[in-house]
């Protein structure tokens, strides 16, 4: 009889346990799924940003595609934090900043977007990098 008694506190415990153990792998999944979402929305908004600033910029909108690419740049980070995207992004960066001072273009940036963009540059160490942030600073 201490036995069956036994043996049935046993298999609660051992069923208890199966169920901890579940629950934990469960959330365990959970996470990864949501924290794997959202890398891949702002992979797509990253993505999107820049196809637009690249047509921007191609069509001569050049405030309009340092924006686009400045928000890219900001949706990468947030996601993947891809080097390779990032630095698509400082490239098309310069070259709009290069275009812009070349042909003279006088631009005016209000002053939550000039501190969006620096706050994006943060973490980032480059030559090209130092250049964007000295031509956002000189706005």
């Amino acid at each position: 009889m201490i036995l069956v008694g036994w043996n049935i506190i046993s298999y609660f415990k051992i069923k208890q346990e199966l169920v901890e153990e579940v629950n934990r792998k469960v959330k365990y999944i959970e996470d990864m799924i949501e924290k794997r979402s959202y890398s891949i929305l702002h992979d797509s908004i990253s993505v999107g940003l820049y196809n637009i600033g690249q047509s921007l910029f191609q069509s001569g909108n050049y405030i309009y595609s340092l924006d686009c690419i400045f928000k890219s740049l900001i949706a990468v980070k947030k996601g993947d934090n891809n080097k390779s995207k990032i630095n698509a992004c400082i490239e098309k960066l310069n070259q709009i900043i290069d275009t812009i001072n070349k042909e003279g273009i006088d631009i005016k940036i209000k002053e939550s977007s000039i501190n969006d963009y620096m706050g994006s540059l943060d973490g980032l160490e480059a030559v090209n990098v130092n250049n964007i942030r000295k031509f956002i600073l000189s706005l």
